[in-house]
């Protein structure tokens, strides 16, 4: 097979532009592709891109380090669809705090990556991480129900800025997570389908009390979560269909007060539940 190596622009172009055999558009603003095959094991992304573009560095299986030109002045929002997916060999990346949306499957299957740390994480601008919508095949040809922004990465730990508004579907399916943190006073409102389904080193987690929306199958076949603890105050009017299915190590729970709803299934397969505390107006 060929491999891409580098990518030459003609100075003539005045649609896109290279440096060092990564392709930019004109004005450095979007980081189009950086070449799978590119030997090099670290890379600088320029403090000028705002964008990181759909798959840029997509199985760029030499890079272990990608770190931002001056973090603290960078002016990047983006990070688009697949953007890092398969860079299997990337170990942590620190993610500048002008970030307002990471897509979906924009670190899956790096399977390395243990530590994703958000710089000056008191003042991230994070809102939006998504994950798929529908059914099928999205239009980049992959099954929406097996997407997920870090799905299938070598994830940890992560601490989540409070700025953070919503967690798309599957965003940490099937990872190594074992503590998830929400910092104080999470804006967080969303927390979609699978959002944590397969994390089955997850031992603990205590939700926000931001939180409204609890999807499906949120902790399914998380089979070492012991202790579930939401925020007091919460807003949470609803336990989901399958939300806590297959959590094997769930011994005991105390469902908040408002809510007034409890899905289907939503505690099957938890085999050593011997607790439940369920308030007065589940119907």
């Amino acid at each position: 097979g060929t491999s891409l190596t580098e990518i030459n622009v003609h100075s003539n172009n005045t649609n896109f532009s290279d440096v060092s055999g990564v392709l930019f558009n004109n004005d450095y603003t979007l980081l189009i592709k950086y070449p799978e095959d590119k030997p090099d094991s670290s890379y600088t992304i320029p403090s000028s891109v705002t964008t990181i573009g759909v798959e840029a560095f997509k199985s760029a299986t030499n890079l272990m380090t990608v770190s931002f030109e001056d973090i603290s002045n960078s002016n990047l929002e983006k990070i688009d669809y697949g953007a890092f997916w398969g860079a299997t060999e990337l170990t942590s990346i620190t993610i500048p705090k002008s970030v307002t949306e990471i897509y979906d499957s924009a670190f899956g299957q790096t399977t390395n990556l243990t530590e994703v740390i958000f710089d000056d994480i008191s003042n991230s601008q994070l809102t939006h991480i998504y994950g798929a919508s529908g059914s099928g095949y999205n239009d980049y040809g992959d099954d929406v129900w097996f997407t997920g922004a870090f799905a299938n990465s070598g994830l940890t730990s992560i601490t989540i800025p409070a700025s953070v508004q919503t967690i798309g579907r599957n965003t940490f399916r099937d990872t190594s997570l074992n503590t998830v943190t929400f910092k104080a006073d999470s804006s967080l409102n969303t927390l979609n389908y699978g959002a944590f389904k397969g994390c089955t080193a997850l031992t603990s987690i205590i939700i926000p009390k931001s939180v409204v929306v609890a999807s499906q199958y949120l902790f399914n076949g998380c089979t070492a979560l012991q202790t579930v603890e939401f925020e007091e105050g919460t807003g949470l009017t609803t336990i989901n269909i399958g939300m806590f299915h297959n959590c094997t190590s769930l011994t005991t729970i105390t469902i908040p007060a408002n809510v007034n709803n409890i899905g289907n299934a939503a505690f099957s397969g938890c085999t050593v539940l011997t607790s439940i505390t369920i308030p007065p107006n589940v119907t």
